[in-house]
């Protein structure tokens, strides 16, 4: 009897485990590219000690009102979206509703980049890749990429 029990023990472990070593085999779906499309790319000022774009009504000849640093020119992806007022941290679609209110009009701005795809190292023209990255491929993207309303949908 004791033999008997081992071995239904023995073989409920086994099942267990097996269970949790399963082989991905690859068939399954293919992540959705939910990167920036850098479809309103224009040219624009950025302030690299606010990490943030400049707006030309808080710079003036001395330079950025919030930090004081001059901005400097550069691409960013400027893209429209929607945010109602009583959830400002969420983005609507174009006539979408939210507790019965519209979105206001907002714009998001974002510096575009090109960014290595191995090492994820990033710079205005060119990546400084890390030492030892290998493929040294880089595409180029905004710093939102793949954060609404800077992502792909559907």
């Amino acid at each position: 009897m004791r033999t008997l029990g081992r071995l239904v023990s023995c073989l409920a472990a086994g099942m267990l485990l097996a269970g949790f070593a399963r082989q991905d085999r690859g068939g399954g779906m293919k992540p959705k590219d939910t990167s920036c499309d850098l479809s309103g790319a224009a040219k624009g000022a950025w302030c690299d000690e606010c990490n943030a774009a400049a707006e030309k009504a808080d710079v003036d000849k001395e330079g950025n009102h919030k930090c004081g640093k001059k901005p400097r020119e550069a691409v960013l992806c400027v893209k429209k979206y929607y945010s109602p007022k009583c959830h400002p941290e969420h983005v609507l679609k174009a006539g979408e509703k939210c507790c019965g209110n519209k979105g206001e009009e907002r714009l998001s701005k974002a510096r575009v980049v090109v960014k290595c795809t191995d090492c994820q190292e990033i710079g205005d023209k060119e990546a400084a890749h890390k030492e030892g990255c290998k493929s040294k491929k880089v595409v180029k993207t905004c710093t939102l990429s793949g954060n609404p309303p800077h992502c792909r949908t559907q």
